[in-house]
């Protein structure tokens, strides 16, 4: 992926890692469409969470594809590295402040975002050869990703995501939101 979706340069680019679980040809007049999915964070690898997903939603297994990625700078794809240094005699959030001091200021670190994200995906669902693909994100999974598509659906739960196998059992304040969105380029 280009490292910077608003200034692309094919010298400076991000390795970003897919995985798909491709159950029906895109052809096959019972295809019905393709999800990609984001578990949140940004803490974990997405890599799997399509597996996840797909195993609880068995309905859909015959007429959908699935996929999932790890977004910059997490699991498999590409990393920036970040070099600071701080006091431990600072207290417990030195190291913290450190981060954010050095790593704010960092050309690689300031293309880890939402809306770059949103790009990698969109040329993820090119690469696919799709016109449209539905998203389905959780938590941090949800921020931003529609503001660069056209959301033609958008259903909200406060189930909490564990019941979608990623272990976690909800937000501080005992709620989770879900959002599955078809979506197609503007």
């Amino acid at each position: 992926m280009p490292r910077d979706w608003l200034n692309p340069d094919p010298e400076v680019t991000w390795d970003v890692r897919i995985s798909q679980a491709r159950n029906i040809d895109s052809s096959d007049p019972e295809y019905h469409t393709t999800i990609i999915t984001h578990p949140g964070g940004p803490y974990t690898s997405g890599l799997s969470y399509s597996t996840a997903v797909q195993k609880y939603t068995p309905e859909l297994r015959p007429t959908t594809n699935y996929v999932s990625f790890d977004q910059r700078g997490l699991g498999q794809s590409s990393h920036a590295k970040c070099e600071y240094e701080y006091d431990p005699a600072g207290g417990p959030s030195a190291a913290a402040q450190a981060i954010g001091e050095a790593c704010s200021q960092d050309r690689d670190v300031a293309t880890m975002t939402t809306e770059q994200t949103a790009y990698d995906m969109d040329f993820i669902r090119h690469l696919l050869g799709l016109e449209t693909v539905t998203y389905m994100g959780y938590s941090y999974g949800r921020a931003g990703r529609g503001s660069r598509f056209e959301a033609r659906t958008t259903m909200s739960s406060s189930s909490p995501p564990a019941q979608m196998g990623n272990g976690r059992r909800g937000s501080t304040t005992g709620r989770s939101s879900t959002s599955v969105r078809s979506a197609q380029r503007r």
